[in-house]
């Protein structure tokens, strides 16, 4: 997995903008043409403890080959992480597409909050929304988590990028059992 940002966001709880909500692939593109950005090409930052960063005990893949999963376990620190240039005049939706195994009990993630939060430009606020799995429906285990981003941002700017991220940095609560599919942008009328 990559490096991770520097940069972890502030509590989004204390600062920023709360959001509003809103398969086949070709050229990483699915059939409602947004984009896929599966675990390897998107930055972890894990930890065990608040000391330490992760080993390869805390993730691995769930197969071989570039749409793999990646399932975190045994972490109380979860940032990952992405960016994608945008067109800054467009509002776009950013997902994360998770699901819990089976060696997750369902009272580690019960009143654990999980952020999707994005942002224009990295010198933008975030915007953010909070989720709790257990409340969020889906097929099976699977859930799709987040947010649409709206126009934050002016052509004049310099930085076309729109900045994306899961994070569960908050909690300090030990977790297992969590599977990352993809994150996906997606432009939206």
């Amino acid at each position: 997995m990559k490096a991770a940002t520097p940069e972890a966001p502030a509590d989004p709880a204390k600062s920023g903008t709360e959001a509003k909500s809103a398969s086949t692939l070709v050229n990483g593109v699915d059939k409602n043409n947004a984009t896929r950005i599966y675990p390897r090409k998107l930055n972890f930052s894990l930890k065990f403890s608040l000391d330490e960063e992760s080993s390869n005990g805390n993730w691995k893949w769930e197969s071989s080959g570039e749409e793999a999963a990646a399932l975190v376990s045994k972490v109380i620190w979860l940032e990952v992480t992405g960016e994608k240039e945008v067109d800054p005049t467009k509002k776009y939706e950013v997902k994360f597409k998770v699901s819990l195994k089976e060696e997750s009990s369902p009272t580690e993630w019960e009143n654990i909050p999980l952020y999707v939060m994005a942002r224009r430009g990295k010198k933008r606020d975030y915007c953010w929304k909070k989720f709790v799995l257990s409340n969020v429906t889906g097929k099976g285990s699977e859930r799709e988590i987040g947010l649409v981003i709206d126009k934050v941002a002016s052509n004049d700017d310099e930085d076309k990028k729109l900045y994306f991220g899961l994070y569960d940095i908050w909690s300090g609560k030990l977790k297992k059992g969590l599977a990352i599919h993809y994150a996906s942008v997606q432009e939206i009328p």
